[in-house]
């Protein structure tokens, strides 16, 4: 990801298969000399196609298109503008679909109904390199967590807790993950730091409370 050189506004790409949504996020965002819409698109597909000559700084994208979502395009999004910010801006503010797209791998989720200040915060926190999640958002993300924090872990790591918390040994538990005793030593590390726990044996006693 990068920032704008001085001076030039930033490149901005709009996908959403709605045009009225598109003509609106644009209206309100070139209101900012220091935004430009540069290109829209109305399907990832189109955007994979057609987005590289654009060198979007940032990329507005929505989450649903008729019965699938972009997140399994994202990679290809990725490939074709690489230094680009992407911030999902959907209807869709439920928990469990946030935490997919981030894992996913998007920098920040904004809901379509926010202010145009909260889109302009939005952009500029995610062009800082920088998390960004609506408050309403990152305020139910974190009451899901304190009332289950092993939901809040990726699908792996909490594969992990589950063994680890079982009493199995890093090898054991390779064995059966189907990974190196090294990414199973990384899932540790993650899984103890998301939950901020010292050890597995306060993994069981989670587990078991």
């Amino acid at each position: 990801m990068h920032k704008a050189e001085a001076n030039k506004p930033l490149r901005i790409v709009l996908i959403d298969d709605h045009a009225v949504v598109r003509e609106g996020i644009r209206s309100f965002l070139q209101l900012n000399p220091g935004l430009l819409v540069v290109a829209e698109f109305d399907h990832p597909v189109a955007a994979i196609s057609g987005i590289r000559p654009h060198r979007p700084d940032i990329i507005l994208l929505d989450l649903h298109f008729g019965p699938t979502t972009s997140i399994p395009k994202l990679p290809l999004l990725r490939r074709e503008a690489p230094l680009a910010g992407i911030l999902i801006v959907s209807c869709n503010n439920e928990t469990e679909v946030v935490e997919d797209a981030f894992r996913a791998g998007v920098d920040g989720y904004l809901g379509k109904d926010a202010p145009p200040d909260e889109y302009l915060e939005a952009i500029h926190t995610v062009l800082g390199r920088q998390r960004y999640v609506s408050p309403d958002i990152h305020s139910r993300i974190k009451k899901r967590a304190s009332e289950n924090p092993f939901k809040a872990l990726a699908p792996q790591q909490k594969k992990y807790a589950e063994l680890a918390a079982s009493g199995l040994s890093p090898s054991q538990i390779a064995q059966i993950m189907g990974v190196s005793l090294a990414t199973v030593a990384s899932h540790r590390t993650e899984v103890l730091g998301n939950l901020g726990l010292p050890d597995n044996t306060a993994i069981a006693r989670l587990r078991k409370d």
